[in-house]
C-alpha cells in the first residue's frame, strides 16, 4: 500500500469515525432507572416526613415522564420555569396525559379533570431535592395529599440528569404500599375526588390471595399493621358506604421504594 493510499485510508476512517460519534450524540439518552429510582426514594421519604401516603410506581406515568425528558434533551437550549413542562406541540403534562398513547383515566373534563402533576430539573440528584424542597410550590406539588402514583425519568445530561416526575391518582385506585421498616402498610385515600378534610368516612378489611376476609372491618387509618395468618400476597377491601374497591398486595412487589429499600437491579 503506498504512502497515498495509507493517508487516503487514514482520512476516511476519521471521517467515518467523526460521523457516527455525531450520530451517537444527536440519537436521545436512555432512562438511568437507577438515578429515577434514587430521586423516588428520597420523594417518599420526604412525603412520610409530610405525613401523606407514599406513591406507588405507575409504568404509564413512567413513559409519560420519560417521553418529556427526552423530548427535552433533544433541545439545543433547554427552558426553565412552566416552560420546561411543554412538549413538542405545546402540550401541558395533562393535555399529554389523556391523550394516545398515554391514555390516563380523567376525573371528568377531559384534561382539565385529569389528577396529573409534574416538577423537573436538570442537574446532580442533590440539587434537584434542594431545588424542589426550597420552592414552595414544588413542594405543595410533591406531597399533595391527592397523588397516589408517580412516574421517574432521569435521562443522563451534560450537566448530570434530566429529572421529570409526573404524579398523578386515577378514580377508584387506591395503592397500599408496605413498609419494611415499621411492617406497617400504609393505606390511601380518594384526596383528588373529595378534596382534603372532604372524604366520606372509609372502613376497610383484609382478604386472603382467595379473597376470602381475613379480618372484620374497621375504620380506615393512614398506616396498620398486617394481620395475624396474612401471606405474601392478599387484598385490602375499601368501603365508603357507596362502593368498595379492592386493591391487590404483594409484599414482594408493592413495598415503599425508600433509600434504604430500592428495588432490584434489573
Amino acid at each position: 500500500m503506498t504512502a497515498i493510499t495509507r493517508f487516503s485510508l487514514l482520512i476516511f476512517l476519521l471521517a467515518e469515525t467523526t460521523v457516527l460519534a455525531s450520530a451517537a450524540v444527536a440519537q436521545p439518552e436512555t432512562d438511568d432507572d437507577p438515578a429515577a429510582q434514587q430521586i423516588l426514594a428520597h420523594l417518599n421519604a420526604w412525603r412520610l416526613e409530610a405525613g401523606v401516603p407514599p406513591l406507588k410506581p405507575n409504568d404509564t406515568l413512567v413513559a409519560l415522564a420519560l417521553a418529556q425528558a427526552v423530548y427535552l434533551s433533544t433541545l439545543t437550549d433547554i427552558p426553565g420555569g412552566n416552560a420546561m413542562h411543554l412538549g413538542p406541540d405545546g402540550e401541558t403534562p395533562r393535555e399529554r396525559a389523556v391523550q394516545p398513547p398515554f391514555n390516563w383515566p380523567s376525573y371528568g373534563g377531559g384534561a382539565t379533570g385529569a389528577a396529573i402533576a409534574e416538577v423537573g430539573m436538570i442537574g446532580r440528584s442533590e440539587s434537584a431535592l434542594e431545588f424542589w424542597r426550597r420552592s414552595e410550590i414544588h413542594t405543595r406539588t410533591i406531597t399533595h395529599p391527592g397523588m397516589r402514583e408517580v412516574g421517574v425519568a432521569a435521562v443522563p445530561h451534560q450537566w448530570g440528569h434530566i429529572y421529570i416526575v409526573v404524579l398523578g391518582s386515577r378514580p377508584d385506585v387506591l395503592p397500599a404500599l408496605f413498609d419494611p421498616r415499621s411492617q406497617q402498610l400504609y393505606l390511601t385515600q380518594d384526596v383528588w375526588k373529595y378534596g382534603p378534610g372532604f372524604v366520606p368516612p372509609m372502613q376497610i378489611r383484609f382478604l386472603d390471595e382467595n379473597g376470602d376476609p381475613l379480618t372484620d372491618w374497621q375504620d380506615w387509618q393512614p398506616s396498620l399493621p398486617l394481620p395475624e395468618g396474612v401471606s405474601s400476597r392478599f387484598y385490602v377491601q375499601y368501603h365508603d358506604g357507596s362502593r368498595e374497591i379492592t386493591t391487590e398486595v404483594d409484599l414482594e412487589r408493592d413495598y415503599i421504594i425508600l433509600p434504604e429499600y430500592l428495588p432490584p437491579a434489573p
